[in-house]
């Protein structure tokens, strides 16, 4: 493919890429001349005609944006599993009478935590006390509550639901 070819063929990939991202056309540009062409920041400039710097700064904006999306993404999923979550304790609470007879609240209890708060697909970091008074972190499958009561030599100072150990990497 000729220079000019790659060229309007990026400028093309470009423009559906800004239509249908958050990024500007001129982003999207420099980010794709630099990684796809390998060109210079004048070869973009003079594309984009604007200035050699500015053709830097679209890119680092870039990858900016794609950090923020993957954090938006991360904040959106927790929302969704919040959702389930209130409407599986509406399943829950459903399925309960209540009254003379009726479900206790041990009972009840138990459900929520076996089927709302246990859920196996869960991942929390945890920073702990040890026996030896020393802070550690590990990620549980367990949620930091029932670790203390379960475990008595960790004292959780502070946890974080996660969606994976490779997320605190990130």
């Amino acid at each position: 493919m000729r220079s000019d070819d790659a060229e309007n063929s990026v400028l093309d990939i470009a423009r559906t890429v800004s239509n249908e991202t958050r990024l500007s056309f001129k982003q999207a540009t420099a980010l794709l001349m630099r990684e796809i062409l390998d060109r210079k920041d004048k070869e973009i400039a003079d594309i984009l005609e604007v200035a050699p710097t500015s053709t830097s700064s679209y890119v680092s904006v870039c990858r900016e944006k794609f950090d923020a999306v993957d954090e938006e993404i991360a904040e959106l999923e927790e929302t969704i599993v919040e959702w389930e979550k209130t409407e599986q304790f509406e399943d829950i609470l459903d399925r309960f009478e209540f009254g003379y007879g009726g479900t206790t609240i041990e009972e009840f209890n138990s459900a929520i935590q076996s089927e709302l708060v246990d859920d196996e697909d869960v991942t929390y970091l945890i920073a702990y006390v040890d026996e030896q008074g020393e802070e550690k972190v590990q990620s549980v499958n367990t949620h930091p509550r029932n670790i203390e009561d379960n475990i008595e030599d960790k004292e959780v100072l502070q946890y974080k639901r996660i969606s994976s150990v490779e997320e605190v990497f990130e």
